[in-house]
């Protein structure tokens, strides 16, 4: 019997190529989300500290001009701290779809592996059957002949 051979075996390598490609995209978007995700809290961080300069600038009581300054500088710090909280959910939302292109791609390709294994069970069950009739055929011809007129 001829050997085992799955014939969509070349799809089977490009499902798994392009999962391999949509791992390393997966990846490379959860590193860039995790950097995003650090300047989004560093500005987060800044803008707390603003925030604490300027009451505490009312509380003391110092000039106007020094409140209005830390005042302009406090609504720049926000506004970076909004940007970059902006940056930080599209890049999760990046993320996200990176990883619905990554499980797709592993659903395709795993289809395939089961499609494959299913078509080689039953060329192993054939074999078997083929191998079962062989041996069946070789010990018929090797038995001898009953004898039915010496008694």
């Amino acid at each position: 019997m001829k050997k085992f051979s799955f014939r969509l075996e070349r799809l089977l390598h490009l499902k798994q190529s392009a999962e391999d490609q949509r791992a390393k995209q997966l990846a490379n978007s959860m590193q860039a989300a995790a950097a995003v995700e650090e300047r989004a809290a560093e500005s987060a961080r800044r803008k707390g500290q603003g925030e604490k300069q300027v009451s505490d600038i009312r509380s003391a009581g110092l000039p106007a001009g020094v409140l209005q300054i830390a005042e302009m500088a406090l609504r720049a710090v926000r506004g970076k701290s909004d940007h970059d909280a902006r940056d930080y959910r599209t890049a999760q939302a990046h993320v996200a779809g990176e990883e619905a292109r990554f499980h797709e791609a592993r659903k395709e390709r795993l289809s395939l592996e089961r499609l494959r294994e299913k078509q080689e069970d039953t060329w192993l069950q054939d074999a078997r059957r083929y191998e079962q009739t062989e041996i069946d055929e070789i010990a018929a011809r090797m038995k001898p002949p009953s004898h039915r007129g010496d008694q």
